[in-house]
């Protein structure tokens, strides 16, 4: 339907007579809300084209051209009836190439497309355009119309229920994951692991541990001697050094390039220098690092002089070492000092060892 007059393919195509002798003679389509000029000739008009016609045209029949206000029109009654029992037919239904076939009196057209089942609609959970008589199939399986958890209840978007049932269900019977062979609900899960399983675990208490095991007094057996280096390590403040006093000597040609010592025994254990050149991206100083190669977790207090030229420096430090770690001085000699020497004078370290024994 246009905004002036009711469209012609409204109507059943048989009723080429009588569609003509309702025709507004403005906008040539049937006329909706008919009027007639009370001074000429009872011309039929859309009310809406003819109150548009005097107003932005001129005040004047557009027929026979007699003078006219809108005041001088009046609703044709008798033209309403005619158009109302017009055969008009419903335009619903274009998907697929199935369309609705009803066929009735105009007057009926509104009131059939308020339930024609080729009608489209909006889809309220999805909003996906379709037709009436496909609605109620659709909601079977929208994705975002809601749904009860059959476990919770809980009203759930269907294509977010198979997230919800794994992850976030409350009531979902889940096994346990510390293979107990119980079977819990989700929301118990916590209370089970830490109260009720008969393979909880707890947290070591050694310092510097934290791993998770059932049975504290086999842990410790097993890694006795780790957790007696752990508890060295946390009193390393509290220690005097007793152990025999180890010296080494290590010259270094080239410091522009990084450099691993030759092991150096202590007893049951190998230990090597490092060194570490400047970098210019990425640090300026020279590191001296030391390495325990070989042999159990232990602690040590290292002292060394660096000579380097004329420059020399004292490093001390007390150091917990397990075999393979590293550890040091990041800024043994400053870039500064570097700067005041040649740079081909050689790295003169003499080192000092001392193990401490409980």
């Amino acid at each position: 339907m246009s905004q002036f007059g009711i469209e012609l393919d409204v109507f059943v195509e048989s009723q080429t007579s009588e569609i003509e002798e309702l025709k507004c003679c403005i906008c040539m389509n049937v006329l909706l809300d008919p009027v007639y000029g009370t001074h000429c000739n009872s011309h039929q008009f859309c009310r809406a084209c003819i109150r548009e016609w005097i107003r932005t045209r001129a005040a004047n029949c557009p027929l026979c051209r007699t003078p006219m206000r809108f005041t001088d029109v009046g609703t044709d009654h008798s033209a309403n009836r005619k158009v109302m029992k017009l055969v008009a037919k419903c335009s619903n239904g274009v998907v697929d190439g199935v369309k609705c076939d009803w066929r009735g009196p105009y007057g009926n057209l509104a009131h059939h497309e308020r339930r024609c089942s080729f009608k489209k609609v909006t889809c309220e959970h999805c909003e996906m355009i379709l037709e009436r008589h496909q609605h109620l199939p659709h909601l079977g399986v929208c994705p975002k119309m809601e749904q009860p958890c059959e476990d919770c209840l809980l009203w759930v978007q269907r294509d977010n229920m198979r997230h919800h049932v794994v992850y976030v269900c409350i009531m979902k019977e889940m096994p346990c994951p510390l293979q107990c062979q119980e079977v819990i609900l989700r929301k118990d899960f916590l209370h089970h692991v830490v109260h009720d399983c008969t393979n909880r675990v707890t947290v070591c208490p050694i310092p510097g541990c934290g791993m998770l095991v059932q049975d504290v007094h086999r842990h410790n057996r097993e890694d006795g001697e780790y957790h007696t280096f752990l508890l060295m390590q946390s009193g390393t403040h509290q220690r005097h050094f007793n152990g025999p006093i180890h010296s080494f000597k290590y010259v270094v040609e080239d410091i522009t390039r990084m450099v691993k010592s030759s092991p150096f025994c202590t007893g049951q254990h190998e230990f090597r220098v490092m060194l570490l050149p400047p970098d210019r991206d990425a640090r300026d100083n020279i590191g001296l690092y030391i390495q325990l190669c070989s042999g159990h977790p232990t602690l040590v207090n290292v002292r060394m002089k660096v000579t380097y030229g004329t420059v020399t420096r004292s490093l001390e430090g007390k150091l917990n070492l397990k075999a393979g770690e590293v550890k040091g001085w990041s800024a043994a000699l400053k870039a500064e000092v570097l700067d005041q020497e040649q740079i081909s004078a050689n790295l003169e370290l003499n080192i000092v060892i001392q193990h401490y024994f409980s």
